[in-house]
């Protein structure tokens, strides 16, 4: 490695990638063939790869000091500072729902106004995240969130832009975010239910004539490019899954009225079994404290009634 001239000293990944991106395709124009980077978090090793590159392929001294100076003074300007990342940098949820946005977007979804960019997507409108060739099946929010920063460093658009459609996403976030909350049923620390969950989404989204679809229409449906690797995973992915989905307003509704009625029948058939018919008659006082506790506590009053007995009894003394 010492004999590798050190030109340039990139201090993280994303200005190892933007300098890496500018060379990569300006030895491709120019019908060379640039080697590859697996590893951006690797600094040393970027910093090795880009300064060979730039010696092989520009081995004139004024040559090169030019295309470093581009670099330097219209490249890495190009990226937008990493607070405008922050809000959804800690944030499973969010962070998942932007990189599946960006993951399908067409053309459109990246311009705004819509009304003024909007163009029916063609059957071969390969979305810009693939052009991109970013990695596809994330396998954690870590990965999820640097793809999603490589997305904005790797799209050539003026920085404006680029913080644009991150306020857009924020906006869009909010507004999801402050919609009632989807699957209150669901805890999601039951892996077998959330198993279920998903099982369920998938097929509810899956299309009758998928071989004759397009790329723009298999985008509009999440659960054919989203791939959880594991439940923690697929917990994610479960409101992912209903948030990106392009789907008609029709077809929403009636997942959500059908996997609530099928969890409905579930619990219903659980309690017939689990449960005994229990008449009594209580005074008017204790009625009216049994209410009172009930609604304090959001629950039914035979689930009080049911857990003011357990406690009585496991404060029996043994024997």
């Amino acid at each position: 490695m010492s004999s590798v001239p050190v030109v340039i000293k990139a201090e993280d990944r994303r200005v190892c990638r933007v300098y890496y991106n500018y060379l990569y395709n300006y030895l491709l124009n120019n019908n060379f063939n640039p080697p590859a980077i697996t590893n951006f978090d690797d600094i040393k090793h970027c910093n090795t790869v880009i300064n060979s590159m730039m010696q092989h392929f520009f081995p004139d001294n004024a040559q090169r000091l030019t295309h470093i100076q581009h670099m330097q003074l219209i490249v890495k300007p190009s990226l937008i500072p990493n607070i405008e990342f922050e809000w959804f940098k800690n944030n499973e949820q969010a962070c998942y729902w932007v990189w599946g946005y960006l993951r399908s977007a067409a053309h459109y979804m990246l311009q705004f106004p819509y009304e003024y960019n909007y163009i029916e997507p063609t059957a071969t409108d390969i979305p810009l995240y693939e052009k991109m060739k970013l990695e596809t099946s994330p396998v954690n929010t870590q990965h999820r969130y640097n793809l999603i920063v490589d997305f904005f460093d790797s799209w050539y658009e003026q920085p404006a832009n680029k913080t644009q459609l991150i306020e857009h996403l924020k906006k869009e976030w909010q507004a999801i975010y402050a919609k009632p909350k989807r699957f209150k049923w669901l805890n999601i620390h039951d892996d077998e239910q959330c198993e279920w969950v998903w099982d369920y989404i998938v097929k509810a989204q899956k299309p009758e004539r998928l071989g004759y679809m397009s790329i723009s229409e298999i985008m509009k449906i999440p659960t054919l490019y989203l791939s959880p690797l594991n439940i923690e995973e697929k917990k994610l992915a479960i409101y992912a899954a209903i948030d990106l989905w392009r789907g008609h307003k029709d077809s929403i509704n009636l997942l959500f009225k059908n996997i609530n009625r099928t969890v409905s029948q579930q619990k219903h058939r659980i309690k017939k079994i689990d449960t005994k018919p229990f008449n009594t008659h209580l005074k008017i006082d204790t009625k009216t404290r049994l209410d009172e506790i009930a609604r304090r506590q959001d629950k039914k009053i035979i689930d009080i009634i049911d857990q003011l007995i357990n406690q009585a009894y496991d404060a029996l003394p043994p024997g």
